[in-house]
C-alpha cells in the first residue's frame, strides 16, 4: 500500500514539474513575442536566427539537420528583406495566442492549430521536441496572422519560418 502511495506521489510530482516547465516556456515565448512587437529594424528578430548547433538539438539525423540548415540559411540570407511589421499584429487590439504541439502529438496526427503540413516533420524531430507558434486573433476570434515555428533549446529561442518546407 505504501509503495502505491509513494509511486502515485512521484507521478503527481513529475506531472506538476512538467506543467511548470511548459508554463515557464510559454511565459518566455510571450516575452519574446512582446519584444518582437516593438522590434525596430528586425534587430531583436535577428537574435532568433537558428544556429547549426541548435538545429542539431532539434532534428534527429544528419540528413534532416542538413535540410533544415540549408533551408534556414536561405530564409535568413538577408534579414533586411523581412518586412518590419512581419512579426507584429495588424491591429493594436489583437489577441495573442501561443500554439504548441509536440513531436508525439504530430506523430498521432494532432496539430493543435498548426498548419497540417507540420505533420510531415514529426519523424525528423528529436524525441521530446515541441514546436511553438504565435497567432494574433481579431476581436471575433478569427485569425489575423500566424508565425511559426519557434523552437526552444536549453539556452535560447529560435525561429525557422515554415520549417516543414525544408522537407518538401
Amino acid at each position: 500500500m505504501n509503495r502505491k502511495i509513494i509511486l502515485l506521489g512521484l507521478i503527481l510530482i513529475s506531472f506538476i514539474s512538467c506543467k511548470e516547465n511548459e508554463n515557464a516556456e510559454l511565459t518566455e515565448l510571450i516575452t519574446v513575442v512582446n519584444q518582437l512587437k516593438t522590434d525596430d529594424n528586425n534587430e531583436f528578430l535577428s537574435t532568433l536566427k537558428p544556429s547549426e548547433k541548435g538545429l542539431r538539438l532539434i532534428f534527429k539525423d544528419g540528413k534532416s539537420v542538413n535540410k533544415v540548415i540549408a533551408y534556414s540559411k536561405m530564409r535568413w540570407a538577408d534579414i533586411s528583406k523581412i518586412p518590419q511589421n512581419s512579426m507584429k499584429p495588424l491591429t493594436e487590439n489583437a489577441e495573442l495566442k501561443i500554439l504548441t504541439v509536440s513531436k508525439s502529438e504530430l506523430k498521432s496526427g494532432i496539430t493543435n492549430g498548426f498548419p497540417k503540413e507540420y505533420l510531415t516533420i514529426a519523424n525528423h524531430l528529436q524525441d521530446g521536441t515541441k514546436l511553438y507558434a504565435m497567432q494574433y486573433l481579431n476581436e471575433d476570434g478569427s485569425e489575423q496572422k500566424m508565425r511559426s515555428v519557434f523552437f526552444k533549446t536549453s539556452d535560447n529561442w529560435m525561429i525557422v519560418p515554415l520549417a516543414y518546407k525544408a522537407f518538401e
